[in-house]
């Protein structure tokens, strides 16, 4: 498979919050994210492959999954495997932003199998001969809005390349960073953690405000 990354004690607050939200409701879309980019251009499968399999190159968090069955602690993994690229067409719409909406929302409440599925894909939408939406699903337990700019830039840049013909002359110049999510969590690990819980214990002494936490990314 690849390299196993223990998600204790460093994901106990978050990633194994997930986790259990997951295997105890398997249908919900909770922390699952979908984001709509529309591009003045008709993306190809194989142009939208190529720029997918060069931005999961780049950033190896995009390749992970979480392994948590018939084992005694879960572990994320990095696999050698591709992120999913799937194809829609709506030309012919009459209502073009009401039926990517409707795509977006099958692909929230669509199986999210976090050991065998990717938790990061694209669904390329051909609007017009000319145009098309993408996209960009993501789990919140490889990505949050820190990460989304930085991601969303690199995938701007790889689809352009791409489907102006430039990506087979630039693709050789991209920065992979291989090992730099790894290294990122075994530091972590090695941090203590009870200096931080009795961080935030302090600040949020008292803090009694009632707090909600959208499930869909939508404040």
């Amino acid at each position: 498979i690849g390299l196993g990354i223990p998600a204790e004690p460093l994901f106990r607050s978050s990633i194994e919050a997930m986790l259990l939200k997951a295997m105890s409701e398997p249908d919900s879309a909770a922390y699952r994210m979908a984001y709509i980019y529309e591009l003045d251009k008709a993306v190809t499968k194989e142009e939208a492959r190529r720029a997918l399999d060069r931005i999961a190159a780049r950033h190896e968090v995009l390749r992970t999954a979480v392994i948590y069955r018939n084992i005694s602690e879960p572990r994320q993994v990095i696999l050698n495997r591709k992120p999913s690229v799937v194809m829609r067409d709506i030309r012919g719409s009459a209502d073009p932003e009401k039926e990517i909406l409707k795509i977006r929302e099958e692909v929230l409440q669509g199986e999210f199998d976090l050991e065998n599925q990717h938790l990061f894909g694209l669904v390329v939408v051909r609007k017009t001969d000319e145009s098309c939406y993408i996209i960009m699903s993501v789990h919140h337990m490889i990505m949050d809005g820190w990460s989304l700019r930085p991601l969303v830039t690199d995938l701007s840049r790889f689809m352009l390349e791409e489907t102006s013909g430039e990506g087979i002359s630039t693709a050789s110049d991209d920065r992979i960073m291989d090992g730099v999510y790894e290294r990122s969590v075994r530091k972590t690990l090695l941090l203590d953690h009870r200096k931080g819980l009795e961080y935030f214990k302090k600040l949020l002494k008292d803090y009694d405000s009632p707090a909600e936490i959208p499930s869909f990314g939508e404040v």
